[in-house]
């Protein structure tokens, strides 16, 4: 059983932006965005997770990250028709990271119970690993059906982006 980290999340979106037609200036930044997530620190070293609806299911009765994506999606659509291509590309990275992780890291037990803890939960990373769990995180052992979806609902995820912004049309045209 495997997940997604910051440099699979980042490889996967660089892969499929180029194949989808993003702009080709703008993936390195979209690969950074998506990646921003799991990288930002506080001054103890530790994630910020500004928005926790990227990497957990936070309500046991429904899961909101996908409405977290789709809500970053049209944030990303409504920067990008405003002439904020930087806005565009962060809320974009923003919600595609937050797609990828439903998928990725599915439920509350794989996404909750999976993660090796820190802190007040560090006690739980030995009974993890005594019961032969691994870490979440583990995209190489993730099942390839599991990749695939990741896949194609990141890809479709971009496209939907693409078609609502007429193909990301118009950067870097001077006006």
């Amino acid at each position: 059983m495997g997940g997604m980290d910051g440099a699979d999340h980042e490889q996967v979106t660089k892969e499929l932006a180029r194949q989808s037609g993003f702009p080709a200036e703008l993936i390195a930044p979209l690969a950074k965005a998506v990646r921003a997530v799991d990288t930002e620190r506080d001054a103890q070293g530790r994630k910020k997770y500004c928005d926790k609806l990227y990497h957990t299911k936070t309500c046991p009765f429904c899961d909101l990250r996908r409405g977290a994506a789709q809500y970053r999606l049209g944030q990303a659509v409504d920067s990008w028709r405003a002439g904020d291509r930087d806005g565009a590309v962060a809320s974009l990275g923003a919600g595609l990271h937050a797609l990828q992780d439903l998928i990725a890291h599915g439920g509350l037990v794989r996404s909750v119970l999976l993660h090796r803890k820190r802190g007040q939960w560090a006690w739980l990373a030995p009974v993890q690993s005594a019961l032969g769990l691994r870490d979440i995180d583990d995209y190489e052992t993730m099942p390839a059906g599991l990749k695939n979806k990741v896949r194609q609902e990141t890809m479709d995820y971009i496209k939907r982006f693409l078609e609502a912004t007429d193909g990301a049309g118009g950067y870097g045209i001077s006006e």
